[in-house]
């Protein structure tokens, strides 16, 4: 299922990973724990996953237990916390600016993603029973060519010329 970032312009798709590394509105809020998170480990040779299991605050292999848990862990929840905020402060944001409450605007999105999805699949459909129809179509072309292979050595200028 595609989750479309509320605050990006364009509906770009929007997952954790793009709250947290990507999207313009929200990816400064991690840079000063990126940037203490590249202090202590390899953040640039993790990919995408492992950076964001980090973030949200799964613990690496690391020595140092209690620093994680004392200092790291509570600045990962107050940043998902953060971004939580963010978003739902966006959210009711564009529902007034809409004209309506949050609750509503989500249920509107939501209409409309559904309607989008029901025209897709009915497209889809289309394209299948066109094409069927196609096939129906020359379908009844294909034996008059097989009767003309089948009967053409009857016809001198359909055999071939001997030397």
């Amino acid at each position: 299922m595609d989750r479309r970032c509320p605050l990006c312009p364009g509906s770009k798709l929007g997952s954790e990973a793009h709250l947290y590394l990507s999207c313009p509105l929200t990816s400064s809020m991690a840079d000063p724990l990126i940037a203490e998170l590249r202090t202590l480990f390899p953040w640039d040779v993790y990919t995408q996953h492992q950076q964001m299991a980090v973030l949200v605050g799964t613990m690496p292999q690391v020595q140092h237990h209690k620093q994680w848990f004392m200092t790291i862990l509570p600045r990962c929840h107050a940043l998902a916390v953060q971004l939580t905020l963010t978003v739902q402060k966006e959210l009711q944001i564009s529902a007034v600016k809409a004209g309506m409450t949050a609750s509503q605007l989500r249920a509107a999105l939501a209409k409309a993603k559904a309607k989008a999805k029901a025209k897709k699949q009915k497209q889809k459909k289309l394209s299948v029973h066109h094409r069927r129809r196609q096939e129906e179509s020359f379908s009844g072309l294909r034996p008059l060519w097989q009767r003309a292979l089948a009967t053409r050595s009857r016809f001198s200028f359909f055999t071939p010329a001997r030397d």
